[in-house]
């Protein structure tokens, strides 16, 4: 159920790709209860524009360039206690909506899901409330790893004989970031990076890429270096 009167919203938009950041504000100044759309590619970006002339609501990426959106929330709620988050991901899965709702945010919306509900979730986060987009709404939030047959997690994040290079790909790909995004992270190649990918779902008992994608984002909640 929509609320049924919008509050006037002054939205920040963070993502790191300038297309998706034009492609939402062409969307959403559709309304016009969205009075102002401001776009920045990177935590310290929106902070600055925060600190300049504050936004009422934002809307976050997950997978930013060399940052995690993760962080993000806390940082903006940290400085704008209370500031309305809606996270925009194309990840769409239990674990990195649990993780975000767990940060602050107060709505989670999958990229597929965008042109349809993106403003729906705005209303409700203006209004105090949760959402979910369709494509996350059935999923169990908090969903015990195991009954995917992911192993499980030591509070200690102990693994069974990764590399070092092993770790720091298992934390970018909890991250979210894909394998080219890891391969600019850490300076190697894309072919490199799928290398270690597969070494790691072997060594992890993973089946596949979405396996390895649950299992490092609940793992990094116990060992994420920031």
């Amino acid at each position: 159920m929509n609320p049924s009167a919008p509050h006037p919203v002054d939205l920040l938009i963070l993502d790191d790709h300038a297309i998706v950041r034009q492609g939402v504000t062409l969307l959403l100044q559709q309304h016009d209860w969205i009075t102002r759309c401001r776009g920045a590619a990177s935590i310290e970006e929106a902070v600055q524009l925060m600190a300049a002339a504050p936004a009422n609501a934002a809307v976050v990426d997950l997978s930013l360039k060399r940052q995690s959106g993760f962080s993000a929330i806390e940082q903006l709620l940290q400085r704008w206690p209370g500031l309305p988050i809606v996270v925009l991901s194309m990840h769409a899965d239990a674990i990195h909506c649990h993780r975000a709702l767990q940060r602050g945010a107060l709505c989670f919306v999958a990229k597929d899901d965008a042109s349809d509900e993106l403003a729906q979730a705005l209303q409700h986060a203006m209004a105090g409330e949760r959402y979910l987009s369709s494509s996350v709404r059935a999923l169990r939030i908090g969903e015990d790893t195991r009954a995917n047959h992911i192993p499980s997690l030591s509070l200690d994040g102990e693994l069974p004989q990764l590399t070092k290079r092993e770790r720091e790909v298992l934390v970018l790909v909890g991250r979210g970031h894909s394998a080219a995004q890891a391969a600019a992270e850490l300076g190697r190649s894309v072919k490199t990076v799928e290398s270690h990918r597969t070494n790691l779902r072997e060594k992890l008992g993973l089946k596949n890429n979405r396996q390895l994608l649950q299992f490092s984002a609940r793992w990094i909640q116990f060992d994420d270096p920031d």
